[in-house]
């Protein structure tokens, strides 16, 4: 900090140095600290920066009581601020900068946009100036409905030249970490765990690895270099649109897929693509619903329907093209929402008004129903697509939807195998103790399962816990227990009820079944039926333990998911998917005998539900989960190019298998 002083006065005459900036910053952020403003240290890093720089080119995206503070630092420079709202706009005229009145059209609501356009209004020499400092601290990106800062992260990472720093603020938030990644470098510093602040310094590397990644600003007196095109799409580009409901009047039988083998094999490459797939393009994925439900949230507790309606969800996030092929009535968040079968068809065998029961039956009557729905479900998606492996087909189910896709060259997958019979070559398997249950089944101890993979059943966070799923005040548990299920013997129902007895705990006996033998003889149990989605989310929340004694290999274990997610710790078996959705000790008890069992209960509380349900935000949410679906569907497009050997230049992190761990773990 030595020598280092500001070259204008401070309006009175009086000069400031380094150090009496620095307090400034520290002053500044202690009074602004209950207006949510940063940490003094993180006013400090900026004007450390901006002193070094003296008299520098300083870009702020977002006015605020602190753009007072970042003038009086670039005295003598060049201070900018780029502001959409009107009314902040106004509150820092007067000060020593220029503020440019800009606009937004994204929403934070509609997750990562494809193609994203830069803020609207910025003028030509916005873009041609060689900024020295760009903070991003603006838009808001607090709720649903507000901008978010995707366009103003993308500004900063193409404005960026060698030897520009780029500040971004909050970037720990998850939107803020999406757009980093997928714009901006790796961070070379990070202030704070809360509201942090990110610092980017760029290299004539990280600008020329930038512009292989982005294409440049356009606009009058851009100075940027326009790189060649690193690959070439075949076929139309997808045009991502608002959803649209089609009823397909389509008839007949099951037919066979086109001649050919087709399908891409292994390590071998294929020239139906000769170069790299442009990463930035949305991918093209059709959901099948299951023809035996609709696809919403009315059937919550059938896990298939509420994977593809959560897969389109998180997928149309991300910027994709998601194309929608099910039951009329279906709701999911998509491109295009196709009605392969009407509501009166379905609910002339499959509907059950008043209780969201449902049948997965498939023969006798049903047989001609499940041929309706392969044979218009096909049609469907041979009329969207116009050449081979350009598209992932993602299947939530079997019968029906195996033959809707026989034959099809396409990238047919299973995208959530949790049962005992796989069909696919491509397979996604909902945890590894299931996937290496199939391997020994198989006989496959010699690997080479390169396309098999282990992405878990994504859970809504809006769905679970409480103010609308937002962990800030835990309801007051009761001192009840919580079995929620089927009520099969295997599932541990009665495990769970002797347990609560032994410990002297009342237990809430929850799912489809008749639980007239669990509950004779034990009054310290009750039976509820099948909750709805609110109904759900009350039960769980305020539950003092969750059980999940289930006897079986349990592929993954959902409700156990859904129990953390909402601040529940969970007491269940020591095998199956609860090795890898159940932190010992951190987020519940795993057991293998009854005095094991009956001391979980007696000391569930020493877990804590913020610990639960962190875990599950941070590795089972549909946003991280989605991230995951996206690395293997790019996997499988790649196969349609150089194969397993496709390379990837502007990769910038290999996250979609890590997990991240509450404190205490172990």
């Amino acid at each position: 900090m030595d020598g280092l002083t500001i070259r204008e006065t401070d309006g009175q005459g009086n000069n400031r140095t380094a150090g009496e900036a620095s307090s400034l910053a520290i002053a500044f952020a202690q009074a602004g600290a209950t207006a949510g403003q940063m940490a003094p240290a993180q006013y400090f890093r900026i004007v450390v920066e901006l002193l070094k720089r003296g008299a520098g080119k300083l870009l702020v995206v977002g006015a605020g009581r602190d753009t007072r503070l970042y003038a009086l630092a670039n005295q003598g420079g060049t201070t900018v601020v780029l502001e959409h709202n009107a009314e902040w706009a106004k509150a820092v005229e007067g000060l020593a900068c220029k503020v440019v009145p800009v606009t937004y059209t994204t929403r934070l609501e509609q997750g990562f946009v494809r193609p994203c356009p830069l803020p609207g209004g910025l003028p030509s020499w916005v873009l041609a100036k060689a900024w020295d400092v760009i903070l991003v601290d603006g838009p808001e990106g607090y709720s649903p409905d507000s901008p978010g800062r995707q366009q103003s992260v993308l500004l900063a990472a193409k404005l960026a030249r060698e030897g520009t720093t780029i500040f971004l603020h909050d970037c720990e938030r998850p939107a803020e970490k999406l757009f980093a990644a997928n714009y901006l470098k790796k961070p070379d510093e990070v202030y704070g765990e809360v509201r942090a602040l990110a610092v980017f310094h760029y290299t004539a590397e990280d600008v020329a690895e930038r512009d292989r990644r982005l294409k440049p600003v356009e606009g009058p007196g851009s100075k940027f270099k326009v790189p060649s095109s690193r690959s070439e799409e075949v076929g139309p580009k997808s045009k991502v649109q608002g959803p649209r409901t089609v009823v397909s009047g389509v008839s007949g039988e099951i037919t066979g897929g086109p001649a050919g083998s087709g399908t891409p094999n292994g390590l071998l490459t294929r020239s139906v693509r000769a170069t790299v797939r442009d990463l930035s393009a949305p991918l093209k994925v059709f959901v099948l619903g299951v023809p035996h439900t609709q696809t919403n949230r009315a059937f919550s507790t059938c896990p298939f329907t509420i994977k593809a309606w959560n897969q389109c969800r998180m997928l149309k996030r991300r910027g994709h093209e998601v194309i929608h092929i099910g039951v009329e009535g279906s709701d999911p968040e998509c491109t295009e929402n196709v009605a392969a079968i009407s509501r009166g068809e379905w609910s002339a065998l499959y509907d059950h008004p008043g209780t969201k029961f449902y049948t997965t039956k498939t023969d006798g009557p049903f047989a001609e129903y499940q041929k309706l729905y392969a044979a218009r479900v096909r049609a469907a998606i041979d009329a969207r697509v116009s050449q081979p492996w350009e598209a992932i087909v993602s299947c939530t189910w079997g019968d029906a939807q195996i033959g809707a896709t026989r034959g099809l060259n396409q990238f047919v997958v299973e995208s959530g195998i949790g049962y005992r019979h796989t069909w696919a070559k491509y397979r996604v398997f909902v945890s590894y103790a299931w996937m290496h249950f199939h391997y020994g089944k198989e006989g496959k101890h010699a690997g080479n399962g390169w396309y098999d993979v282990v992405i878990p059943n994504e859970i809504d966070p809006e769905l679970f816990g409480w103010k609308d799923g937002r962990l800030e005040a835990c309801p007051t548990k009761g001192d009840e227990f919580l079995f929620m299920g089927r009520l099969n013997d295997d599932k541990g129902v009665a495990l769970a009820i002797d347990v609560a007895k032994r410990v002297g705990r009342r237990i809430a006996i929850v799912g489809q079944g008749d639980p007239a033998r669990f509950l004779k003889g034990n009054p310290h149990a009750r039976y509820l039926p099948p909750a709805d989605v609110e109904g759900r989310r009350k039960l769980m929340a305020e539950a003092a333990a969750f059980f999940c004694p289930t006897h079986y290999v349990e592929p993954l274990g959902n409700v156990a998911l859904e129990a953390q997610a909402s601040g529940t710790p969970v007491i269940c078996t020591d095998w199956g998917g609860f090795t890898e959705t159940v932190l010992h000790g951190v987020t519940g008890f795993r057991c293998r005998t009854m005095e094991q069992f009956v001391w979980a209960a007696k000391n569930i509380e020493r877990i804590d539900p913020a610990a639960c349900r962190r875990w599950v935000l941070d590795n089972f949410s549909t946003e991280r989960v989605g991230q995951m679906f996206e690395e293997y569907f790019q996997m499988l497009l790649d196969l349609a190019g150089d194969g397993w050997y496709a390379e990837r230049p502007d990769r910038q992190q290999l996250d979609w298998l890590a997990r991240r761990y509450p404190a205490g773990r172990g």
